[in-house]
């Protein structure tokens, strides 16, 4: 029995450069700004929007900041186009939805005009708009979730999903969640997203069911291979003789001595085959954290332009004073006491800190990942040679081959790896 120890050194593995490319449009909410109306109407109608939105399939609901705070923030008072663009890539929005609630002209109207604009943050220009007038018991606690869903759905398009059928044979008929849908081969794109159940038939053969799970704006196929039924044979019972015939035993001449059957052969081993399931073991918890560590990355870039945004609000216009100088040059997670305890200050330090856990976070997971993915190749490598050995050494006689694989991880301040002792 020989013994190996590989030491594996750690491999540190940088975040991507872009973020992956999203499918799925991401709308920012910004709600409604009062005008001689109450605020707490503007704010219940915002409410229904934001909720239609985390509800709605096939958009992606960020969450952004009051439509006012980010017109003071940014200095767009007059919503122009192009500046609420900018402050919709702070919040890493493809669409802004914003818009004002007034009270209709006319004394003692008991009226509103609802004004609803979406805005496309790519080319800083208004796709649509709705602008109507509605009674104000349209907007109370129990009416006005519909009332939001219509103005959203106006407002913002969702790709439907388009669905593929074919069966073999072909011709076999279709239903889609008990309704009949045609016959193969189909193609149907009026389907919304979500499950579905769907059934193939033909006669003579056996029913095909799938449930397809449809993403918003995805292509699926289903693929029915029908059996053909089978045929029961019914096969007569054997006939029973009631006056069985007695034959004589014959004596056998010259008997001779039964040999015992054959051992069975012995199992053959696989040598190197531990190895190589460690190997991919740890290849696939390297794609898990590697996974965790592009969410992680994602979020903290993401509350990074938060902050950033906040920091921008809060920087005096001109020189800064000489305790915040400072500050303001090399920013950091603590402000100066005199900049205050505002929203604002909150803001900017909660994002602050959560950006730091989260970039500490994704350093570590890229550790982890890299050094299991090293571990994984090395595995595999070493697995490999044992069989070649093991087939080298005896061709043709079975061997077995005892493997065993101890692994150590070994961690310091600026790295990180994992020591791996393998025995055969």
């Amino acid at each position: 029995m020989r013994r190996y120890r590989v030491a594996l050194l750690a491999i540190l593995l940088l975040p991507c450069a872009a973020a992956l490319a999203r499918a799925e449009p991401s709308v920012a909410v910004l709600g409604l700004e009062p005008i001689d109306v109450p605020e707490a109407l503007a704010q219940q109608l915002t409410d229904a929007l934001r909720q239609r939105a985390a509800g709605t399939s096939g958009i992606r609901s960020v969450q952004g900041k009051d439509l006012i705070e980010i017109k003071m923030v940014f200095g767009c008072d007059s919503e122009n186009p192009t500046c609420m663009a900018n402050a919709g890539r702070t919040l890493g929005a493809d669409k802004l939805l914003y818009g004002t609630l007034k009270k209709a002209p006319g004394k003692g109207n008991q009226n509103v005009i609802v004004s609803l604009k979406l805005l496309d943050v790519r080319s800083a220009s208004v796709e649509k708009f709705v602008s109507t007038t509605v009674q104000k018991r349209e907007l109370a606690a129990g009416t006005v979730n519909q009332s939001a869903a219509r103005w959203f759905g106006d407002l913002v398009e969702v790709a439907k999903p388009m669905l593929t059928v074919t069966s073999d044979p072909t011709g076999a008929a279709v239903t889609v969640d008990g309704a009949s849908a045609g016959r193969t081969p189909i193609t149907l794109r009026d389907l919304p997203a979500g499950q579905h159940l769907v059934t193939v038939t033909m006669p003579g053969r056996l029913p095909f069911t799938r449930n397809v799970e449809l993403r918003p704006g995805g292509t699926h196929e289903v693929v029915a291979m029908l059996e053909a039924e089978k045929v029961a044979v019914v096969v007569p019972p054997p006939h029973i003789d009631t006056h069985p015939k007695v034959e004589a035993i014959p004596t056998p001449v010259n008997p001779q001595i039964t040999q015992p059957p054959p051992p069975p052969p012995q199992r053959i081993g696989h040598p190197g085959l531990t190895a190589k399931i460690l190997a991919g073991v740890a290849v696939g918890g390297a794609v898990i954290t590697g996974s965790v560590a592009i969410y992680t990355w994602r979020t903290y870039t993401g509350l990074e332009d938060t902050a950033h945004a906040d920091l921008l609000a809060l920087r005096p216009a001109g020189t800064p004073p000489p305790d915040q100088a400072p500050f303001f040059k090399n920013p950091n997670c603590s402000p100066p006491a005199s900049l205050g305890t505002g929203s604002l200050v909150q803001s900017y330090k909660s994002h602050c800190s959560s950006g730091e856990t989260y970039a500490n976070a994704t350093t570590a997971l890229w550790v982890v990942t890299g050094t299991l993915a090293a571990a994984g190749v090395v595995s595999f490598i070493i697995g490999d040679r044992q069989a070649r050995k093991a087939h080298e050494r005896a061709p043709s006689t079975a061997q077995i081959i005892k493997q065993t694989l101890t692994l150590a991880p070994v961690f310091s301040t600026g790295s990180g790896g994992v020591q791996a002792a393998f025995e055969f």
